[in-house]
């Protein structure tokens, strides 16, 4: 949690796919690396301690865990990529649409969300 703490931190916004878990797990892959799911409960204190707005699209729930793409920035960001994902999405080009998730659209990330 602390690169993406200070991910969120030092950015004016941006963006990032995470999976979440009722408690922290950790994952040693193949390589030897270890893969680090946050928990839920540290994921909502980190949008409660950060001024920016979250905003989410695609959240999916694979048994315990949660998968979102989330978006954070100024109040009107969301807005502003679902206007701009609309309009691509007028394009006639199906594999763009399918690829993008156009027909998707952000969100506000309220904390209940994360159940």
């Amino acid at each position: 949690m602390f690169y993406l703490k200070n991910f969120i931190k030092f950015c004016n916004s941006g963006s990032f796919d995470i999976s979440l878990y009722p408690q922290k797990k950790t994952l040693l892959l193949e390589t030897g690396y270890q893969l680090n799911y946050p928990s839920t409960e540290a994921f909502k204190d980190l949008i409660r301690n950060s001024k920016k707005n979250f905003f989410y699209r695609n959240k999916k729930k694979i048994g315990k865990k949660i998968y979102l793409e989330v978006l954070f920035g100024d109040k009107n960001l969301g807005n502003k990529i679902n206007y701009h994902l609309s309009n691509l999405s007028k394009t006639k080009n199906k594999i763009l649409k399918k690829h993008l998730s156009l027909h998707k659209k952000f969100h506000i990330l309220k904390l209940n969300c994360l159940k």
